[in-house]
């Protein structure tokens, strides 16, 4: 019997199709250095149905990563340069009396500080950012003592005789 095709039925959940809120969200996420498993909680979807269509975000998860590692770097040797010279920086202390649960007296005090140059920073920034100019270099010298040589040419021979005059077997 040939009649009509069927139609095809519009019954079930409808295809996923991710939205441009939700790209821009996740090329976001992925420069901040979020992992999938927050942008997934981010979008309001579970790990599993995110993994699923993750094929819809590659692009805007790759883009944002490669433009937030250049930001992060940036901000990580800004903060290496920081820590290699010192800096001041100010501290907020707080006293409070309190009497029968209340709060009687607050004094706020404004206390500043100084972290001092930290050498591991410094030798780190010099190291990678010096332009050659400084090296790490690491020698190992061995001295041996004068009569080592015949000592070593010794043994050698020792060694030779014994594979020159094998032991014959019982």
């Amino acid at each position: 019997m040939a009649g009509k095709p069927k139609k095809k039925s519009n019954a079930g959940r409808p295809k996923f199709k991710a939205t441009k809120k939700q790209l821009n969200a996740v090329y976001e996420l992925a420069r901040h250095g979020a992992t999938e498993l927050q942008m997934a909680e981010a979008l309001g979807m579970t790990y599993s149905t995110f993994r699923y269509h993750k094929g819809q975000f590659v692009a805007e998860i790759k883009k944002g990563r490669e433009e937030g590692e250049d930001i992060n770097i940036t901000l990580v040797e800004n903060a290496l340069l920081k820590a290699a010279k010192g800096f001041e920086y100010e501290e907020t202390h707080i006293e409070r009396k309190v009497k029968d649960g209340k709060t009687v007296y607050e004094n706020v005090k404004k206390v500043k500080k100084y972290y001092p140059p930290n050498t591991g920073a410094i030798f780190f920034y010099l190291v990678n950012r010096g332009n050659g100019r400084w090296k790490s270099i690491n020698n190992t010298e061995i001295n041996l003592p004068e009569d080592a040589t015949k000592y070593f040419a010794e043994i050698a021979d020792a060694l030779n005789q014994l594979d020159s005059n094998p032991k014959k077997s019982a």
